[in-house]
């Protein structure tokens, strides 16, 4: 590849990851409100570490991103294949619909689905892979040493290591570009990629940008491509039916497919079509490693699941479950802390009583009754070293205070119900919690009501089902295109 297509690649990498860099500070700002339950500023954090105060954090957002996933869980959605088109038959989509749950039995799918279901909800977006892997069987067997290979449909445990081009689907079905990053040292690439022609990376630095190459690392990314290219479609009027002499109907077809020696056919009609191709590149942005155009199919293998979608100022924002709760989350941790903190400075209420007022056994009688219950404290009236012509010694006092607990557990109370409002799951009563009804269908109302706030991102979740269902149709015929034996599963799970 010429240095000026490397330039094309990377200038590409730049202009998708610029847009998708707001995407991944936003997502990363959730997940850390998830995994340390932390929403505090780093400098009040600092200022508090330093002066020795608390700074406390609290979960309550990882609840509502607990319930959705698990729903989807229970649910344990899967793909469904329906007939479509003149040629196709129920018995076709049934024996595909029987493949594609072997695919995701063998696969573990819901591993993947959930993956991708979890990311979106807690960080607005989450992915999918759809990869072939050669059949793996016993050793020594005829079957061992056989070239068939099974698609599988593989999870993204780190969507950060993902970087999509431009897209508007909630699914990414219209993305034209995929990029895929994984980071080597230097003496690992070397072990990787042996063929490349670049080992010393220190002139590469400059020529790549440090996105790329840097003096300790060296990124490799894979980048999938939708591609089209030219192709003639004919419309063909076919002669009579030799057999029965009747007319048959005109049939399209590719003009490369037509048998230069075949007579008698008629062109009606012709068109260019835009016939899409994929293609895969590997680069470490100084040179190709790897460059692929053998694809089967027509579609990318990536499936992208996403939350709330906005477009604010011409620009995407994906929201999490939790985007907006954060706020309301940040301000219980600094209610809880501020609690805590008072409590903490509430001093032991102590006596206060004229020094010589009380005997030493009185003083310590009175010392006791702050750590442990007395039932009778016996004091002297006039004690014998009390000033003479006073009248009796005065009585021991204490001065209490009481810190205003019950005003930070309103206002805290209050932020919880900010923070269900904001996950959608703070609704006003219905009917039958107003009447606090507890039957089955009471619950299943509540519990129904509570998801609907949220039912978004299970739309969005079964969008990219229905994709990743598209794209196995798409690859069936390419992976199973010899005689052999298909294993299927019934819609019960049995083989």
């Amino acid at each position: 590849m010429a240095d000026a297509d490397l330039q094309e690649l990377r200038e590409s990498f730049t202009e998708d990851d610029a847009a998708w860099s707001p995407i991944k500070d936003a997502r990363l700002s959730d997940i850390l409100a998830l995994g340390e339950g932390s929403t505090w500023d780093d400098k009040d954090r600092q200022t508090r570490k330093a002066a020795s105060r608390p700074c406390l954090s609290f979960d309550e957002l990882g609840q509502y991103v607990n319930q959705l996933v698990n729903d989807q869980r229970e649910v344990n959605r899967a793909i469904e294949v329906n007939p479509s088109g003149d040629a196709a038959s129920e018995s076709q989509a049934r024996v595909i619909g029987g493949w594609i749950r072997q695919v995701e039995y063998r696969s573990n799918a819901q591993l993947a689905y959930t993956q991708m279901f979890e990311d979106a909800a807690q960080g607005g977006y989450g992915f999918l892979r759809i990869v072939p892997r050669y059949v793996q069987q016993k050793i020594n067997t005829p079957s061992a040493r056989s070239f068939d290979q099974e698609l599988r449909i593989e999870p993204i445990h780190n969507p950060e290591l993902v970087t999509p081009g431009y897209f508007t689907k909630p699914d990414g079905s219209d993305c034209t570009r995929w990029w895929v990053h994984e980071s080597f040292t230097h003496a690992e690439f070397k072990r990787e990629f042996p063929k490349a022609r670049i080992k010393d990376f220190g002139e590469s630095i400059g020529l790549a940008g440090p996105s790329w190459v840097d003096a300790q690392r060296v990124w490799a990314r894979e980048l999938w491509r939708l591609k089209t290219r030219p192709k003639k479609l004919v419309l063909l009027a076919l002669p009579p039916d030799p057999a029965t002499g009747q007319e048959r109907e005109p049939m399209a077809v590719w003009a490369d497919t037509i048998p230069e020696d075949v007579e008698g056919l008629e062109v009606v009609r012709e068109r260019m079509v835009e016939q899409p191709y994929v293609c895969q590149t590997i680069t470490n942005g100084v040179e190709i490693l790897q460059e692929k155009e053998d694809w089967p199919g027509q579609y990318l293998p990536f499936v992208a699941c996403v939350g709330k979608v906005l477009w604010i100022d011409g620009k995407r924002v994906l929201l999490s479950l939790i985007r907006k709760a954060k706020d309301g989350q940040q301000l219980y941790n600094y209610y809880r802390t501020t609690e805590a903190e008072i409590v903490g400075m509430t001093p032991k209420f102590p006596w206060f009583t004229y020094k010589g007022a009380l005997g030493v056994n009185e003083l310590d009688d009175l010392a006791k009754s702050n750590q442990v219950p007395v039932g009778v404290i016996e004091i002297d009236p006039a004690p014998m070293n009390w000033n003479a012509g006073h009248g009796p010694a005065p009585f021991p006092q204490r001065n209490p205070w009481d810190p205003p607990i019950q005003a930070f557990e309103m206002g805290a109370e209050s932020t919880r119900r900010a923070i269900q409002s904001a996950t959608g799951t703070g609704f006003l009563p219905t009917e039958a919690q107003r009447n606090n009804q507890k039957s089955g269908v009471a619950l299943r109302e509540i519990t129904s009501s509570a998801q609907k706030g949220a039912f978004h991102f299970i739309d969005n979740f079964e969008h990219a089902l229905r994709r990743t269902g598209e794209i196995l149709v798409d690859l069936f015929p390419h992976y199973h295109d010899t005689k052999q034996i298909l294993n299927v599963r019934t819609k019960d799970d049995r083989p």
